[in-house]
């Protein structure tokens, strides 16, 4: 191997010899020769060449991807490259692009959902083209955008001769949570109730939630889904309010997250409700083998029974101006209730004042596929009441063997 010659400073007053420049000019040519050998490889002068992509091989539509390598042109614009034969327009190059990074947004690619994947990264100019650079290329992340409304919407319903919490007794409270989002979405439930030990359920059973995040589909409308949270009485005196707080998960930030809290509930008091003017509670469960097991109604697979609630009313109505109220029940799971599927009935209720507490009557028969769920109670005013009233209640119903 040939070293390159060192040259010392030439100090004031020496001569500068031809020997000297003799062999300057040796170095300049031997430098000469060895760049133009480099220049002859592969991937130097006259090719252009692709030798990474960064910061990943696979990226999203809108991101901004780096073409590493050699013998790009300045402005990068006159670089012709290409993406899944998608051609890069000017305005999408980064001002920082040189002759080794190429700098640019990935742009909409037109049927992109159904390309076979990777697709092409190409770059040609002047210097020639570079072989092709697979990429995965992933369609662009839409950001959800809209808001949330959580409601407390569903009281427990109580037994006529208990409607006070009782320390180590367990009640389930239900809340609304509505999205008035642009696309489907996720979004994390959170429970909070100290000393309470609050807990989040199924949508289809009492037990606990395996994760808090759920997914709601899109709409303006608004989606609604209903969250069910089970606390736990700790010993008296104890009171707080349960809070449920909600957001979406994508990271975004443009939708506004929700949150609701019941009013206090505190052990030896009747639970809050989100509607004072009414409250229910369970008077009988009959014939046996149903009956009243805990806060809940408990009935036997293939014995039909008879829930009777009793409804106390505080509405201000006077003897001229009775309120009148409709009444409907559903099961918020009715697979395996006989008939399967129906929609269940209550008769109408009419008051005078001063208000009574009157009953109704819900007819019950668990088939053999039954299974444990609640008895969603719905009252709403239809006369004689202002404001409107219209308010929902939920009964857990257990069946056994």
């Amino acid at each position: 191997m040939n070293m390159a010659k060192i040259f010392t400073n030439v100090r004031p007053g020496e001569l500068i010899s031809a020997d000297l420049m003799n062999d300057i000019l040796d170095e300049l040519n031997s430098l000469e020769a060895r760049v133009s050998a480099l220049q002859a490889l592969p991937g130097t002068q006259g090719n252009v060449v692709v030798t990474d992509l960064q910061p990943s091989h696979t990226m999203r539509v809108g991101q901004t991807l780096t073409l590493v390598g050699r013998n790009f042109v300045s402005p990068p614009e006159n670089n012709t490259v290409t993406v899944a034969s998608i051609k890069i327009s000017a305005d999408l190059f980064r001002f920082n692009s040189d002759e080794s990074h190429l700098i640019f947004v990935l742009p909409p690619v037109p049927g992109l959902d159904n390309m076979s994947q990777p697709v092409d990264v190409q770059v040609s100019n002047q210097h020639g083209m570079a072989p092709p650079v697979p990429l995965t290329l992933l369609p662009a992340l839409v950001a959800p955008q809209g808001r949330l409304e959580v409601l407390y919407a569903v009281a427990p319903v109580m037994e006529f001769t208990k409607p006070n919490i009782e320390s180590g007794k367990s009640y389930i409270f239900q809340f609304s949570v509505t999205a008035f989002v642009t696309i489907d979405s996720t979004y994390q439930l959170t429970a909070t109730l100290p000393d309470w030990n609050p807990q989040l359920l199924n949508d289809s059973d009492d037990n606990v939630r395996v994760s808090n995040a759920i997914p709601i589909p899109g709409g303006l409308g608004g989606v609604t889904r209903i969250i069910r949270a089970r606390v736990t009485a700790p010993p008296a005196p104890a009171s707080g309010s349960l809070r449920l707080d909600v957001i979406e998960t994508s990271g975004f930030g443009q939708v506004n997250p929700g949150n609701s809290s019941t009013n206090p509930i505190a052990v030896n008091s009747p639970p809050p409700t989100p509607e004072t003017r009414v409250r229910p509670s369970i008077r009988s469960v009959l014939p046996l083998p149903a009956q009243i097991a805990g806060s809940k109604a408990q009935f036997k697979r293939t014995n039909a029974g008879a829930i009777t609630l009793n409804f106390s009313f505080t509405t201000n109505n006077t003897a001229n101006n009775p309120g009148s109220f409709k009444l409907s029940a559903e099961l918020r799971n009715p697979k395996g209730w006989l008939p399967d599927g129906t929609t269940l009935t209550i008769d109408p209720i009419n008051i005078t004042a001063p208000p009574a507490g009157q009953d109704a009557v819900v007819m019950l028969n668990p088939g053999a596929g039954a299974t444990a769920t609640d008895l969603i109670i719905t009252v709403v005013s239809t006369a004689g009441v202002t404001p409107p009233l219209n308010v929902k209640y939920a009964l857990g119903l257990t069946v056994v063997d």
